[in-house]
């Protein structure tokens, strides 16, 4: 992208919460008035696409009014403001630049989106006003001008896609914070925050229940990444960035991939490098390979029959999707995690798999019921990692690394062996004092009894079994 000097650059901030890292802001602050937007989009409030699930969610919008809190705070202590609209991009920016009365010499710059009503937006805004609008790239590890193929073929096979990248591309350095921003044009007012109500959306409080009370912002995610490498010695990275703790910072650009990136390499250069680190380097690949995996693939990514064009006659049965979505499906594990995820808007990557696993491999259910629940209700949720992760578990992918089918019992027993996790988040099976819990349909009715837990009536029966529960 050229050094291109304007009168005015609007900078459209969208899922790139964030001063640091922002390529957008170090292009924008050559010109004469930068002017930072975020809108509140009324398609991002609305119902998905298939299933119609309100995207109304308390938890994902606390997180966003306290990332763009924070975002407001730190442009104003660098000479400037965010400002605040509710409408459609497109039309927000075409009626500020009325009202601004600005000749030609005014660009619009954002972060570009692969796949979803953003893109769409893109190509509406390009339509709609006639000024210079460029996109940048800053959701990848890897930016996509350094990779040894074209997107198109990229491929599809995740191990394959990690060798050609590891073997052949390095990681761009960070872009540095700005010490000063330039003004916004006169006259502007940086408006305030909708009320949730509006969309008809209701403040949530906070269960006493949760490991950790998610705070939005790039403050909080710089601060939260720095204790986890440095208070935790890099010891505690699980299987994913969801073990991190660190996806809903990602997800709405708070942290940039490159940040993590090298804060893990600063880390491992002054400690020493150790799998828990290797991990998170591995975990920001996943997301990069999901990324790309949209954008060659594209609405493919939404078919019931995946990328890998395979017609598989999914169900519908909504009275098990909804024991499903209730935590009331009889299996506590799967229970206890979906309980989790209605109470906070976060479940770990472990649970993610399990549930989507037996929503798709033992239930049968179309992947799609689950990913639209996963994007309505999730505050770390992202379309491509998201859609790209059920596409793969329900076997519709073709990286067969995730699609196998998971003995949820068994994964139970194995990330919560004395059965605490379920007895926190179902608290109906609180009498069952050991690891039984997760097989509460394998006890001998006295055991029940003792335990004040009636299959059928305080607790579910399950509403399907697989053999392989009985190993």
């Amino acid at each position: 992208m050229g050094s291109q000097t304007y009168d005015l650059v609007i900078c459209l901030f969208r899922n790139d919460l964030r001063i640091d890292d922002n390529e957008i802001l170090e292009l924008a602050n050559q010109s004469k008035h930068v002017l930072p937007l975020y809108c509140f989009d009324p398609r991002h409030f609305s119902k998905t696409k298939l299933f119609g699930f309100p995207l109304s969610n308390g938890h994902q919008w606390k997180f966003l009014v306290e990332c763009l809190t924070d975002l407001r705070k730190q442009f104003q202590s660098l000479g400037s403001d965010l400002v605040i609209r509710q409408g459609k991009p497109e039309e927000v920016i075409s009626n500020l630049l009325k009202t601004l009365n600005l000749g030609p010499d005014v660009a619009v710059m954002f972060d570009k989106e692969v796949l979803g009503e953003d893109a769409e937006m893109e190509n509406a805004l390009k339509k709609s006003c006639e000024v210079t609008v460029e996109g940048t790239w800053g959701k990848m590890l890897y930016h996509i001008d350094d990779l040894p193929f074209a997107p198109k073929e990229v491929p599809d096979i995740f191990k394959n896609f990690e060798k050609a990248l590891t073997d052949t591309c390095k990681i761009r350095k960070c872009f540095e914070r700005p010490k000063q921003m330039k003004p916004l044009p006169e006259g502007v007012d940086p408006g305030t925050f909708p009320k949730p109500e509006s969309f008809g959306i209701h403040a949530p409080e906070q269960d006493s229940k949760s490991q950790l009370a998610f705070v939005g912002g790039e403050m909080v995610a710089l601060d939260h990444l720095q204790k986890f490498l440095w208070g935790h010695k890099g010891d505690k990275a699980s299987s994913d960035m969801s073990g991190t703790r660190l996806s809903p910072w990602l997800s709405h650009g708070c942290l940039s991939p490159r940040k993590v990136f090298w804060a893990v390499k600063t880390y491992e250069k002054e400690q020493k490098t150790n799998p828990s680190t290797e991990k998170m380097t591995h975990e920001l690949m996943w997301r990069d390979f999901f990324q790309y995996m949209a954008m060659k693939h594209k609405e493919k990514l939404f078919a019931p029959e995946g990328i890998k064009g395979e017609q598989v006659t999914w169900k519908h049965n909504m009275d098990h999707f909804n024991a499903w979505k209730d935590g009331k499906t009889g299996v506590p594990y799967i229970d206890a995690n979906m309980r989790e995820l209605a109470a906070t808007g976060f479940m770990s990557n472990k649970g993610r798999e399990n549930v989507a696993s037996f929503l798709t491999k033992d239930l049968l259910l179309d992947w799609r019921l689950g990913a639209e629940w996963f994007e309505a209700n999730l505050i770390d949720h992202e379309v491509c990692n998201n859609y790209g992760n059920w596409m793969c578990v329900a076997g519709v992918g073709l990286d067969p690394e995730l699609s196998h089918k998971y003995n949820v019992v068994k994964e139970g027993l194995l990330h919560d062996c004395n059965g605490d996790y379920v007895r926190l988040w179902v608290p109906e099976l609180d009498g069952i004092k050991s690891s039984k819990v997760h097989k509460t349909w394998c006890l001998e009715a006295t055991d029940l009894k003792a335990s004040k837990v009636e299959l059928g009536k305080t607790y579910p029966k399950p509403i399907a079994t697989a053999a392989e529960w009985t190993d």
